[in-house]
């Protein structure tokens, strides 16, 4: 195709993103010359082909003008606006998916318990805590919650919700974060108005009422904006102390990641999971849902990846039966499932309790099925009749 495309390396002087801003901005300037007819020739930043060949999809698209919610058109707007058109092009990274070992059960032990203790830590500042309830009820992401303001917070007197900044909403608070099921989460914002706040506010104003709607709901005290570093100073200042308590090192970020685990898990339990009655239409519908109301996605297949997580779950699971087997030295060999059940020897499914370490006389028996123990005894007859000759 009509593309370069670059390769950064390690000498490569500017970032990956400031690369992308530069060229984003080279490209709308000489498409804004050519429109105020400054600029005569092609721009140098598209592919003329590509361009052509974009708008030649979109017009043979199936449904082009239905809204993806609809299911019939032939991929998402999201799909056609990002068809590249770009001369100069740089490598995509892979697609982002979460990471495997955090969705297993002991992981995510671990990881309330760490916020846990940091909830119930006198050391752990009020509005610290704050932000964790939120970050832990509601599955925003950090700079969603530390630079709420007053009026995302206050949202028009609904209680129990709040509006914040999403992601590449260009500072409009247009996502709305649910917390009403957890009381715990307006005592935390509750204890923090009313003790700190006032405190670092630089009128020492008492009354939220009183506060422009456009300030920021958390001050440092110093009385400016909190900030995620602010946030992140405080973080690992505590988190040091206590990251023992899970098997792996672990962000706030992940505290995101952890809630949408979380909630497939209950939503999949709520639709029958393990049983012959599994709604899985109610499953995909309400799944869909959370992606788009609560999660705030533009692409609804952004569910998705986390789904196939899980799956990957079961495996590791497996593998972490396997390796314990090992251990153990049980060993099991998989049965032939056309013999007879009476006829094959099977080592059961489940991990027996610890008995008395091996020692090195001790012998090992191994379960075989029925085709290997026929091949055995065939082979033992052989032998015992070539020494009968």
């Amino acid at each position: 195709m009509d593309t370069v495309t670059i390769d950064l390396t390690r000498e490569t002087p500017l970032r990956e993103s400031t690369l992308k801003v530069m060229r984003a901005a080279l490209r709308d300037f000489y498409l804004v010359m050519r429109e105020a007819g400054l600029y005569a020739f092609a721009n140098p930043l598209s592919s003329e082909i590509l361009i052509a060949f974009k708008r030649e999809q979109e017009r043979t698209l199936a449904n082009k003008g239905a809204p993806d919610h609809a299911g019939v058109r032939g991929e998402t707007h999201e799909q056609s606006r990002r068809r590249p058109t770009a001369f100069l092009r740089q490598r995509q990274p892979q697609q982002w998916k979460p990471e495997v070992r955090k969705e297993l059960a002991d992981v995510r032990e671990g990881i309330c318990k760490v916020i846990d203790s940091m909830l119930d830590s006198t050391k752990v500042s009020v509005r610290e805590k704050a932000v964790l309830h939120l970050l832990q009820s509601t599955g925003a992401r950090l700079h969603e919650i530390v630079l709420m303001t007053v009026g995302g917070y206050q949202n028009e007197g609904i209680v129990g919700q709040a509006q914040v900044i999403n992601k590449g909403s260009y500072g409009r608070e247009v996502k709305t974060i649910y917390f009403a099921g957890n009381p715990h989460v307006q005592e935390a914002l509750n204890a923090y108005l009313e003790q700190v706040r006032p405190l670092h506010d630089p009128q020492k104003r008492r009354r939220l009422a009183d506060v422009d709607p456009k300030a920021p709901l958390f001050l440092t005290e110093r009385g400016t904006p909190y900030s995620p570093k602010a946030f992140y100073w405080h973080w690992y200042r505590h988190y040091a102390s206590l990251q023992n308590k899970c098997p792996v090192r672990f962000s706030p970020h992940d505290l995101r990641h952890l809630f949408v685990t979380e909630y497939l898990i209950r939503l999949k339990m709520k639709c029958g999971l393990g049983t012959e009655h599994f709604d899985a239409e109610t499953y995909l519908s309400e799944r869909e849902a959370f992606g788009s109301q609560i999660m705030n996605w533009r692409s609804a297949w952004t569910i998705d990846i986390y789904d196939q997580s899980r799956n990957a779950e079961a495996i590791f699971s497996t593998l972490a039966e396997y390796q314990r087997d090992l251990s153990q030295r049980h060993h099991v060999v998989q049965p032939d499932l056309a013999m007879n059940h009476s006829q094959v020897q099977c080592i059961p499914s489940v991990i027996p309790q610890a008995g008395p370490e091996l020692g090195p006389e001790t012998t090992v028996v191994w379960a075989l099925d029925a085709e290997t123990l026929d091949w055995i005894k065939s082979m033992e007859q052989q032998a015992q009749k070539s020494m009968e000759r």
